[in-house]
């Protein structure tokens, strides 16, 4: 079977590339195919070795990799170096018991969390304690809903991403916002 892994840079404010994120892709035609994201996952982690040193993937920046509940609890993602990864968490996780242990796990093995699209809740609270960085979807959310939760959050020691920037505008705000931002990959 052929596999791809299509990167995605990350940028700083001065529009540097500061990472990669890391996404299985089962063509060359650069779109996500497989219904099964742990599969996915375990791909970019396994495949990571086999197409060579991670650092050569994302030219010595870090890589993001998306990482399932089933991922997290395996413990998968322990296989990397955690001074090249950031262990990006999906939305679809919960903060279950479970989930909260590996995370703390992960964190005190030196290891980057973040959390993708992430949408503040009472619900989901738990998460943010062992996160590093949170993910802002600029396409999911509103610009009321992205100060509030960054008001919210202030005075912890968090970073934060926007994702799915796609117009100037958008760029403006998450530059006010001191928002790291993510590339739209064309």
């Amino acid at each position: 079977m052929d596999f791809f892994v299509a990167r995605q840079p990350i940028l700083d404010r001065s529009r540097e590339c500061v990472a990669y994120e890391l996404l299985f892709r089962s063509s060359a035609d650069n779109a996500y195919s497989n219904p099964d994201p742990s599969l996915a996952t375990r791909a970019v982690i396994a495949n990571s070795f086999m197409l060579s040193e991670l650092k050569s993937l994302t030219d010595g920046r870090r890589a993001y990799l998306n990482v399932t509940k089933e991922i997290l609890l395996a413990g998968d993602v322990t296989l990397l170096p955690p001074d090249q990864v950031v262990i990006e968490v999906l939305e679809t996780v919960e903060p279950e018991p479970a989930v909260i242990h590996a995370l703390h796990e992960l964190r005190q093995a030196g290891y980057t969390i973040a959390l993708d699209d992430f949408v503040l809740t009472e619900e989901n609270l738990p998460l943010v304690s062992h996160a590093h960085i949170i993910k802002l979807d600029f396409l999911l959310s509103k610009p009321n809903e992205r100060r509030e939760m960054l008001a919210r959050l202030a005075g912890r020691h968090l970073k934060f991403l926007a994702e799915k920037v796609e117009d100037e505008a958008m760029v403006q705000e998450a530059m006010e916002l001191a928002l790291i931002r993510q590339k739209k990959v064309a």
